[in-house]
């Protein structure tokens, strides 16, 4: 079964070459961009934000104003206020600012060259990772990989400069952490999830049901990362409020906004040529009580599967470098299956790939508004999985780690 799953996988991905190419050729034209500079990469805002941390200003980092003027300097514009766009703007908190401060020192296009060999070594330490989790699974192993090197998410983090990458990395090592009984070093690196935001509730929601001694890591290296906001006085954490309300308000209201999101709001934008932000937020309740079963189940091959697809459907700035964060939830749900079962995951994770890929290119034209109702199918069929009343739940890894080591089921926790 994994032989078929792994020829399909060739198969399809062989089709998209072309268009992968053609991405990775575009970075490269971008690169070449002078006004604006870097052309249509989100780097400089991540460098905006580095300088701004790095700058007299840092209190005023989040303003509006403050962050139009920079980013003009910074992509080569002047300070033509007609040049700006909303699309300049950085949103990730001053933790992350301080981390890119250093790059804030270099030339912005040396500096950009610095992320995509910072990037490169997150996609070799993720693969290792991939292949860590599917250990005794080669064929797993290697479909995954190749789904990985052929994804538009992947490239998309190369062009940007995300840490989506960095991202998927955190969520696979917290969870092997976990799985392996190092609770406390597992929700201390699952607090990194920070550094975007919108990625922290839900991975964490998963990790402390699948491990309830990870919190007080989890929480007490949360406050850490919230630290830095006390450079920014509370003036500053007034404007990052206020600048993450806004966004997430034209997420769901803006059509602009919407038409470029993979989630439910941008699924119904496409869909209809509108944002529709009623239906949106009925699907993404429905997508919540889907996670419902997955959560109750406490099955660790399964909660990072739901929390990633939680996000990805419901939660703002839904972009394609963030649906890497499927990679590393596929390969923990992958390993635990077998038979049918297996076939029937690997593909609907197939079928994300090609849809994630083809709204790229918006080619067919269903492309548009084809991630989110596959994603939404994948969530469906992870809550069925979840219904398995067979299926152990290994919620303590060292109590489950010790009954595995004798050949024994593990029981239920709650026994």
């Amino acid at each position: 079964m994994a032989t078929f799953a792994l020829a399909l996988l060739a198969l399809a991905l062989a089709a998209q070459t072309p268009s992968l190419i053609a991405g990775y050729q575009g970075i490269a034209r971008d690169f070449e961009t002078d006004r604006p500079l870097l052309g249509g990469s989100d780097f400089p805002a991540f460098f905006m934000g580095g300088r701004l941390m790095l700058s007299s200003s840092r209190g005023h980092m989040y303003d509006d104003q403050t962050q139009a003027r920079v980013a003009l300097e910074v992509k080569g514009l002047g300070s033509d206020p007609s040049q700006d766009s909303p699309w300049y703007r950085y949103y990730n908190p001053p933790a992350y600012s301080l981390l890119l401060a250093p790059l804030a020192l270099l030339p912005v296009r040396t500096a950009f060259l610095v992320t995509l060999a910072l990037n490169a070594v997150a996609l070799a330490l993720l693969a290792a990772l991939i292949a860590a989790v599917l250990r005794g699974r080669r064929l797993l192993a290697v479909a995954s990989l190749l789904a990985l090197a052929a994804s538009t998410p992947v490239m998309y983090a190369f062009w940007h400069a995300q840490p989506t990458l960095l991202l998927a990395c955190v969520l696979a090592g917290s969870f092997l952490l976990s799985g392996r009984g190092r609770s406390g070093a597992a929700g201390g690196l699952l607090a990194l999830a920070g550094i975007k935001p919108q990625w922290l509730p839900f991975p964490s929601l998963a990790l402390a049901r699948a491990d309830r001694r990870a919190l007080p890591a989890l929480l007490g290296a949360t406050l850490v990362m919230l630290l830095p906001f006390a450079l920014l006085g509370t003036s500053g954490v007034g404007d990052y409020v206020a600048l993450l309300q806004r966004r997430g308000h034209e997420d769901f209201y803006e059509n602009d906004f919407a038409e470029a999101l993979l989630s439910w709001a941008g699924f119904f934008r496409s869909y209809t040529g509108s944002v529709q932000p009623a239906p949106a937020t009925v699907m993404s309740v429905l997508a919540l009580v889907a996670a419902v079963p997955v959560w109750r189940s406490g099955r660790r091959d399964l909660l990072p599967m739901a929390a990633v697809l939680c996000t990805l459907l419901i939660g703002p700035h839904s972009h394609p470098q963030d649906w890497v964060m499927i990679a590393p939830a596929a390969c923990f749900m992958l390993r635990e299956q077998r038979g049918p079962r297996l076939l029937v995951t690997s593909c609907l994770l197939l079928a994300i790939e090609i849809a994630v890929n083809g709204w790229s290119a918006w080619e067919p034209e269903v492309m548009r508004y084809a991630p989110a109702p596959t994603a939404f199918a994948l969530l469906l069929w992870t809550a069925f999985l979840s219904l398995d009343l067979s299926a152990t739940r290994l919620s303590d890894p060292v109590r489950a780690t010790a009954w595995r080591s004798r050949g024994r089921r593990a029981p239920s926790p709650t026994a």
